[in-house]
């Protein structure tokens, strides 16, 4: 499964250098040959009404889950970089790490926040979802830079480009600076497209369980859990959150986290207390609590 994690980080740096190359050629025939990896973005093919990219997404997610956070998000590969930085960084109190840990998710408000861009959307305001959707900040960032430096070349000085740059480097430093301290924060509670994905990827066919009857709670798991979306002391992962980062599987030493279609539950039942106390009914009132254990024994001896 340590595989799966090696696999997706190269897939991603491969890919975020492709689209990186696409926004920056004003070359038509390799435009076209990289063109494919703008065309992949969920909010533009929704703007541009691309059913065929769309319903794309929609199969792959009901499928596996958020992957697309995970591997063509031009975002991801950044907050995942500034994340690594932040996990080495960080120190407690005491001098040791501070790693990930579970925490709720926060549905209000990154509900609330993809109500409004729907909204904006549907009303023609562009600006909100440009300034926090991963693709248009990166694609605004990269256009607004190397068209600063062309004009800087020519000797031309342009004001709506500067202020281009200024808007699309605030959003970066803010979701670097969220993703190093606490991995992808951006993604599960800022993001329109990551919010939007949330909702099929509750219902996906294969979702990554934890195999109760494998895992010896050693809690590798939530510690590395970027999305912060692994409760280890209850054995499960909260798959709206869940980007498919493969950090877990990677943790995981017991091999108790893999694809599943069904939720898996313990095959042996855990020991119940012998010694505790039931109540006894009397007359239709309760009488005084008594050793179960006792009681059991008096009905053998009956």
């Amino acid at each position: 499964m340590k595989r799966l994690k090696i696999l997706r980080i190269v897939f991603s740096v491969a890919f975020a250098v492709l689209l990186t190359l696409a926004l920056l050629s004003h070359d038509p025939q390799q435009a076209s040959w990289l063109g494919w990896t703008c065309r992949l973005q969920l909010l533009p093919a929704v703007l541009s009404l691309s059913a065929g990219v769309c319903l794309f997404w929609l199969a792959v997610t009901l499928f596996i889950g958020r992957i697309y956070c995970s591997t063509v998000c031009p975002l991801g590969v950044i907050q995942d970089l500034f994340g690594r930085i932040g996990k080495m960084l960080r120190r407690n109190r005491d001098g040791s790490l501070r790693l990930y840990r579970y925490s709720q998710a926060e549905n209000r408000l990154r509900y609330v926040i993809l109500g409004v861009v729907v909204i904006c959307i549907m009303a023609g305001q562009m600006f909100l979802p440009e300034i926090i959707d991963p693709y248009f900040v990166f694609a605004n960032l990269i256009d607004n830079l190397s068209g600063a430096v062309s004009d800087s070349m020519l000797g031309e000085v342009v004001l709506p480009g500067a202020l281009g740059i200024a808007i699309s480097a605030v959003t970066l430093v803010t979701v670097s600076a969220l993703a190093f301290k606490n991995g992808r924060t951006f993604c599960n509670t800022i993001c329109p497209v990551g919010s939007s994905l949330s909702v099929v990827s509750r219902i996906s066919l294969l979702k990554l369980e934890i195999d109760p009857d494998l895992c010896t709670n050693c809690g590798r798991c939530e510690q590395e859990c970027k999305a912060s979306c692994i409760n280890a002391k209850a054995h499960t992962i909260d798959y709206s959150r869940c980007v498919l980062c493969m950090n877990c599987t990677a943790a995981c030493n017991d091999h108790a986290i893999r694809f599943s279609a069904t939720r898996k539950r313990l095959s042996t039942p855990l020991m119940q207390q012998i010694n505790r106390k039931v109540p006894q009914m009397t007359a239709g009132r309760p009488q005084q609590a008594v050793d179960a254990s006792s009681t059991a024994s008096d009905t053998r001896r009956s």
